[in-house]
């Protein structure tokens, strides 16, 4: 296929994906089964991401066997696959091509003229879905690759118009926006023409050991990107891993100083935020939103900021970020129990639940009830005292046993240790017994929220399910 011809994928003819179903590797196959290469899977569990892919006519394994590979010519896996993964083993033992799954979306970014890439400790996937539904209604219509599902397309990769053949035909839009996580410096894997750094702040410190070594990361970053970097001006960090940069920098936040930046944030009884966006020290025009914080309104600037340089009218940026929908398992409504709210989140980092937490108080509950999954056993190790300090924000907390992940609990961290740092917790492992003591002790102006990047959002589905 001429698309692919000039890349390491050129001739191969079946890629199986080992861990398909996340949220890094489901929107890589996707795109790769629409261009006609066959595709397989495996996975330890059975989600969403799985179900789709499945009903798109892919096989996806339930499990892990060096049955499931045999028979592919390249083998993909994320970050979150150990090295002694029976089917890694197999196929570096039978010299079948390997590749992590950073490279291949490095490969992706490479078929298209401009590449958007957003990057930053929290937020990437809620300003790459508000970006992505704002070009999607404009002229650029760029293929998305980000690690959510958009509510308002149910999709975690939008191809405008859907049309296989097309691209079966080597033609695809000129551009691509995704993800860069900078995880074990996957994001230095990209071509970027166009880089958002939304912020940055310890995490990862199991690969990266240091904060220090974190900004030089994102430095590195930024150095790669040839066209302009767009990045936060409020945030130290980010100030200090771009100073070096050369080309074009754009700045957003919230001090006069930034190219963009927002006044009078209201937030609003309905779940709604207001805001008066400014453009080089003036007013441009006032914005209403769909989401609570002011973490949503920066996303909504570094969005603005985006579309705005690529030249789309303002008149659709503000009417879809007006009626962005937002993203599942992001600050997700779920349903109602017994007069109470169900609600889901992914944060999974200390600041991420903080400002979760902090969005919910604007709400004027009765009551927060706080179900959390930690995931992976170095960061609950590294934040332990970080995790404590920002969910005793909240009236109860019921943690399940730490989601290790790609990691063994070398350790010796257990939910234990958080439970005792707590106000008001208890251990409850079992999503059903979990789903049953909510619904047991459910009050009237309570809300319940699963918070973590793991599975947890099951349990909200058991409650909502039993109510």
């Amino acid at each position: 296929m001429k698309l692919i011809k000039d890349t390491v994928l050129n001739g191969k003819k079946h890629l199986h994906f080992i861990g398909i179903g996340g949220s890094g590797m489901f929107p890589i196959a996707k795109f790769l089964h629409s261009l006609g290469i066959y595709i397989t899977g495996s996975d330890g569990i059975i989600n969403d991401n799985t179900i789709f892919l499945e009903n798109l006519g892919i096989k996806v394994f339930k499990g892990h066997s060096i049955e499931n590979v045999k028979g592919s010519d390249l083998v993909i896996y994320s970050a979150a696959i150990m090295s002694d993964n029976i089917e890694l083993v197999f196929s570096r033992e039978n010299n079948i091509d390997i590749l992590e799954r950073s490279e291949v979306l490095g490969i992706i970014t490479t078929l298209f003229k401009k590449s958007i890439c957003v990057s930053g400790t929290h937020g990437k996937t809620t300003t790459s879905s508000m970006i992505s539904q704002i070009l999607n209604k404009s002229n650029v219509k760029p293929i998305t690759i980000i690690g959510g599902n958009q509510i308002k397309f149910n999709s975690q990769m939008i191809i405008k118009p859907l049309n296989q053949q097309k691209y079966l035909n080597e033609s695809l839009p000129e551009t691509i926006l995704c993800e860069a996580c900078e995880f074990a410096d996957t994001f230095l894997k990209l071509k970027s023409n166009i880089s958002i750094i939304l912020n940055i702040d310890e995490d990862h410190l199991e690969y990266f050991k240091s904060l220090e070594n974190i900004i030089k990361s994102f430095s590195k970053f930024c150095e790669d990107t040839t066209d302009c970097i767009i990045i936060n001006g409020d945030d130290y960090n980010t100030l200090e891993a771009s100073k070096d940069y050369k080309r074009k920098i754009i700045t957003f936040g919230f001090g006069k100083n930034c190219v963009y930046y927002a006044e009078n944030i209201q937030s609003l009884n309905i779940g709604k935020t207001s805001f008066d966006l400014f453009k080089n020290g003036e007013k441009f025009e006032s914005l209403e939103i769909n989401m609570l914080g002011n973490h949503n309104v920066l996303n909504c600037l570094a969005s603005i900021a985006c579309c705005d340089i690529l030249g789309v009218d303002f008149d659709i940026i503000k009417k879809n970020l007006e009626n962005f929908d937002g993203v599942s398992r992001r600050f997700q409504f779920l349903g109602r129990v017994n007069e109470g709210i169900i609600m889901d989140d992914y944060a999974h980092h200390p600041l991420e639940i903080k400002m979760t937490i902090e969005s919910l108080k604007k709400l004027n509950p009765e009551r927060i009830r706080v179900v959390f999954q930690p995931f992976t056993y170095s960061r609950t190790y590294n934040l332990l005292k970080d995790f404590a300090d920002v969910l005793n924000l909240a009236d109860e907390v019921i943690l399940t046993e730490i989601m290790g992940g790609r990691e063994k609990n070398t350790y010796n961290i257990y939910s234990d240790d958080l439970v005792k740092l707590l106000d008001k917790g208890k251990i409850i492992d079992d999503f059903r017994s979990i789903s049953n003591y909510i619904k047991g002790s459910i009050k009237k102006g309570d809300i319940v929220i699963t918070i973590g990047c793991g599975n947890v959002y099951l349990a909200g589905r058991m409650m909502v399910d039993q109510g």
